[in-house]
């Protein structure tokens, strides 16, 4: 299906923007689902501008400051320290997403292969809305889209990527990261050769796999491909199903979705505390989420909460986990919400509903 960026790190992120949630952190398993793109471009960007706030830069712990979004890409504006900087997808480069659930099925994460960037945001039903609008995007823009296979291809780490190849004892190849249940290739499989058409064709590595399964389903809903793999020493050939999930969708302009259908937001934009950055604040706490931002005019900045206050509960409840943190904001109407602001705890009351 995709290819896998060893890029995760043992660190978790909040952004609350529009009232959602964007955490990343290690431990992902992969979300076997083919995309099903949009059929409007209108509605594809209306969804992308609901969500910003699911929104966090790979690897970017800062605050956003601005972002677009156009019919040809999304460009955000981000602090790093005092300076700003840009980063940019142009829907023209998208390949190939990457989603991912962590363990307990509460968080997911996408990402564009091309560049390779990757989103975060909270829960399956989010990011895959997210994947949905940018491939409608993308093939308004005739991207050069891979067919959805049910395994991975892993890049990013030689030191993986070698040992398996010596492994194998060949000299190139694509190697399998992760397959789908049921999937017919599994980790560190070796693919040296794919038969389609009658040929045979060598396979280098994950540009040359993925040229083939491009070539292969075009003009076609699907195909089926065979696959010369070794696996622990054994040559074997194995079908794979691809599936061309851009073929036949018509893209319109269409209509946004209502404004009714859109989150009404929560205006805040927070990092992730744990135990000793705790401390010198005073809060004896396991975790508490501390405040980047706070949107003017939004249902935050009406409740009076500040930069630099750290969320300590919701509605009486402490918060005890981000998971908990995105159940809390999603059931509303948020009535009070405790802060540690100057040393000391504050309860600001309200009657928000997200």
């Amino acid at each position: 299906m995709t290819i896998l960026r060893h890029i995760f790190v043992a660190v978790m992120f909040v952004c609350l923007m529009t009232g959602n949630i964007a955490i990343g952190y290690a431990g992902y398993v992969y979300d076997w689902r083919i995309p099903q793109p949009m059929t409007s471009t209108d509605a594809a960007i209306a969804a992308i501008k609901d969500m910003r706030a699911f929104i966090a830069l790979d690897g970017n712990y800062d605050k956003i400051q601005d972002f677009a979004i156009d019919q040809l890409g999304i460009k955000i504006d981000f602090s790093n320290g005092a300076n700003i900087r840009r980063w940019g997808l142009n829907f023209n480069q998208v390949t190939e997403f990457e989603r991912m659930d962590d363990e307990s099925g509460r968080l997911y994460s996408m990402m564009f292969i091309k560049p390779a960037d990757s989103f975060f945001v909270a829960g399956p039903g989010h990011g895959r809305r997210l994947t949905d609008a940018v491939a409608a995007l993308a093939i308004a823009q005739n991207a050069p889209l891979i067919p959805y296979y049910d395994f991975s291809i892993a890049i990013g780490s030689p030191g993986f990527l070698e040992s398996a190849l010596q492994e194998a004892k060949v000299s190139a190849g694509a190697v399998v990261h992760s397959g789908a249940p049921g999937s017919p290739l599994t980790y560190r499989d070796v693919i040296v050769e794919a038969v389609y058409a009658d040929k045979t064709m060598p396979i280098t590595g994950r540009e040359s796999w993925n040229a083939i399964c491009r070539e292969a389903v075009a003009g076609k809903s699907e195909e089926t491909i065979v696959a010369r793999v070794i696996r622990k020493g054994t040559r074997l050939d194995t079908p794979v199903k691809l599936v061309n999930y851009a073929f036949g969708v018509k893209i319109g302009q269409g209509a946004p979705p209502t404004p009714g259908n859109q989150s009404k937001g929560f205006g805040l934009q927070v990092r992730l505390l744990e135990g000793e950055a705790l401390k010198p604040l005073g809060i004896d706490r396991p975790m508490g989420f501390l405040v980047l931002s706070v949107a003017r005019d939004s249902a935050a900045d009406k409740m009076q909460v500040r930069e630099k206050d750290v969320l300590l509960s919701i509605n009486g409840v402490d918060i005890a986990s981000p998971s908990q943190l995105i159940e809390l904001l999603g059931k509303g109407p948020v009535m009070t919400i405790k802060v540690w602001r100057d040393g000391a705890p504050v309860t600001l009351q309200g009657a928000l509903t997200l």
